[in-house]
């Protein structure tokens, strides 16, 4: 289960190319219960939550930051 805080990446649609894949943190929830989701913010990972989450299909949402090979 995802909770706020917890590191997740974005896949926009499966076999994407790699650079479209988006790492982030959940800041909250909307009622529908998708997360809201702050990406890139400018790489201050340590002030995430001074960001704008964007609200982001659950089922687009996978746990852990994506690593390039």
């Amino acid at each position: 289960m995802l909770g706020i805080g917890d590191k997740v990446h974005y896949i926009p649609f499966e076999g994407c190319d790699e650079r479209l894949i988006e790492n982030g943190k959940i800041k909250s929830f909307a009622e529908s219960g998708n997360p809201f989701v702050v990406y890139h913010c400018n790489n201050e990972w340590d002030k995430w939550m001074d960001y704008t989450g964007q609200n982001t299909p659950l089922d687009k949402v996978k746990q852990g930051w994506y690593e390039t090979v």
